[in-house]
């Protein structure tokens, strides 16, 4: 059998197969439809702006310095430079 032949077949077979795989199979849009979405954070909490408190530590000519709140650790909050 010539190389042409080889691959003509080999194609014509994959197509098949994927035709037959997704022919059975549910499409790809239903099943995202379906799917319920679980968000993992609070989204509104993680659009407000962290609470800012100005410091003079660690001055640099032409930077300004800052703490902002960050999240708790171990029950205790903290602040993030």
């Amino acid at each position: 059998m010539r190389r042409q032949h080889k691959v003509l077949l080999l194609s014509v077979s994959i197509a098949s197969a994927a035709f037959v795989m997704i022919a059975g199979a549910e499409p790809v849009a239903a099943a995202f439809a379906r799917a319920k979405r679980v968000i993992a954070w609070d989204l509104a909490a993680l659009a407000k702006p962290p609470v800012i408190h100005a410091t003079t530590e660690r001055p640099a000519k032409g930077m300004r310095a800052f703490f902002y709140e960050g999240a708790d650790y171990k029950g205790k909050p903290t602040w993030v430079f």
